[in-house]
C-alpha cells in the first residue's frame, strides 16, 4: 500500500547571516570602513579560536536570474522532496536570447529596406508558436500515459511509476515555458504594428 505523505511545515526563509558586499563598504568613510573591517576580522578569529566551525558560502544576489530558482531548491530540499530539475529555466532563458536576437535581426532587415511585411512576420512567428504548441500536446500525452500507468499497476515498481511522473511532468513544464515565452515575443511583435 502507498504510504500516506505528510504535510511538511510550510517553507520559512530565516534571516540567518550577515552578507556585506565589499564594493558597497567601499561608499563607508574610510575611517568606519577600516575600523569595522578590523573588528570583523578579530571577531572571527575570536569565534574560529573558541570552535566555531570555518564556513563557506555561495552568495546569490537578488537581480540574479539564479535568485528565485535558488530559493525554490531549498524549499523543495526542506521539504523532502526531490530537488526539480531547472532545464525548463535555462531552456527559457536560452529561448529568450535566442529570440531577442531574432528581434534585432528583424528590426536591421526592416531599417534595411527588406520587403517583407509585419503579417509575413507575423505568420512566421505563428508556425513557430504551431510548433511550441504541437509539443505541450505531446508532453501533455506522455503525463496522461505515466498516470495512467500508476493507476494501472504495471510491472515497474510504485518508486519507477513516481519517478515516471515526475519525469513526465518536468517535460511538460518545460514544454510549456517554451510555449508560454512564444507567445509573449509574439504579442511584444504584434503590439509594435497596426492590426493584421
Amino acid at each position: 500500500m502507498p504510504t500516506e505523505n505528510k504535510q511538511a511545515d510550510p517553507f520559512q526563509r530565516e534571516d540567518r547571516y550577515i552578507v556585506i558586499k565589499r564594493t558597497d563598504m567601499e561608499q563607508a568613510p574610510p575611517d568606519l570602513r577600516m575600523s569595522f573591517s578590523g573588528q570583523c576580522r578579530k571577531l572571527h578569529e575570536a569565534m574560529l579560536t573558541n570552535g566555531a566551525p570555518a564556513r563557506f558560502f555561495v552568495v546569490v544576489e537578488h537581480d540574479w536570474p539564479e535568485y528565485h530558482l535558488v530559493w525554490a531548491m531549498l524549499e523543495h530540499r526542506m521539504a523532502g522532496k526531490p530537488v526539480p530539475d531547472f532545464n525548463a529555466w535555462r531552456r527559457a532563458d536560452e529561448l529568450q536570447q535566442f529570440l531577442n536576437a531574432a528581434d534585432q535581426r528583424i528590426d536591421e532587415l526592416t531599417a534595411a529596406g527588406a520587403d517583407r511585411s509585419p503579417k509575413d512576420y507575423a505568420i512566421e512567428h505563428a508556425e513557430y508558436m504551431a510548433k511550441s504548441a504541437d509539443h505541450v500536446l505531446s508532453e501533455f500525452q506522455a503525463y496522461g500515459l505515466a498516470l495512467m500507468a500508476v493507476d494501472e499497476g504495471g510491472d515497474d515498481g510504485e518508486g519507477e511509476l513516481f519517478e515516471a511522473i515526475d519525469s513526465a511532468r518536468q517535460d511538460l513544464q518545460e514544454a510549456l515555458v517554451d510555449l508560454r515565452s512564444m507567445v509573449f515575443e509574439f504579442r511584444k511583435r504584434a503590439n509594435r504594428t497596426t492590426p493584421l
